[in-house]
């Protein structure tokens, strides 16, 4: 209780209390000592410090998340000798490069991390083999020209057209490249066939990557 030596009890105010004007409100330091009210933002908006505010604080919508990565197709068919690692060029139109991750004119078949992307990446790559019953068919990753693990190993099929469709994850820093080599052992020449177009329901032979954070 409160009492003031048999007087009238006093009345206290809640200043802070006072500030409140609606349900969501929120108080918030303005200074040394000093506070005001921030009004509650429109639904699904979030509260994110901004110095330029009095209060330092503000509403706003959150931002949307963005795409990174490039997925890059050929533009002919590929010739792969027997048994010889050969990598694969892409020089068709990209379906999409956000950052400059591939250039289908100079080192096409190379898909380089730009800089300030360095981090965890998941790549994708489609091949599509002609028809071919002799051997083994093989898909490996290189980094900087290094021959990296074999993602792909089976033998070939009797008849029509074989599509290996591989995904694999590297962390990787700016500057680093990244290729897709083949290897056959058929005993002759055998083609990838691009399929004649460079439309992403069509492309037969794709190398892609998306990057997934630091």
């Amino acid at each position: 209780s409160i009492s003031n030596a048999g007087g009238p009890v006093p009345t206290i105010t809640n200043s802070m209390a006072t500030e409140i004007s609606a349900k969501g409100d929120l108080i918030v330091g303005t200074g040394s000592g000093t506070f005001d009210n921030l009004t509650v933002g429109a639904n699904g908006t979030t509260l994110v410090a901004d110095s330029g505010e009095t209060t330092g604080l503000k509403w706003a919508a959150p931002a949307a998340p963005s795409f990174v990565g490039c997925m890059a197709v050929a533009s002919a068919n590929v010739t792969v000798a027997n048994a010889t690692d050969t990598a694969v060029p892409f020089a068709g139109t990209d379906l999409y490069d956000t950052d400059g991750f591939h250039d289908p004119a100079s080192n096409n078949s190379r898909i380089t991390i730009p800089s300030g992307k360095g981090g965890k990446y998941l790549f994708q790559t489609m091949i599509r083999w002609d028809g071919n019953s002799s051997g083994a068919r093989t898909i490996k990753f290189y980094i900087n020209g290094s021959e990296g693990q074999t993602i792909y190993r089976a033998p070939a099929f009797a008849a029509g057209a074989v599509i290996n469709t591989v995904s694999f994850m590297l962390n990787l820093v700016a500057t680093d490249y990244v290729q897709i080599y083949v290897n056959q052992t058929s005993g002759t020449s055998v083609e990838l066939d691009y399929s004649g177009s460079s439309s992403q329901l069509s492309a037969g032979l794709r190398f892609g990557c998306q990057y997934l954070g630091a």
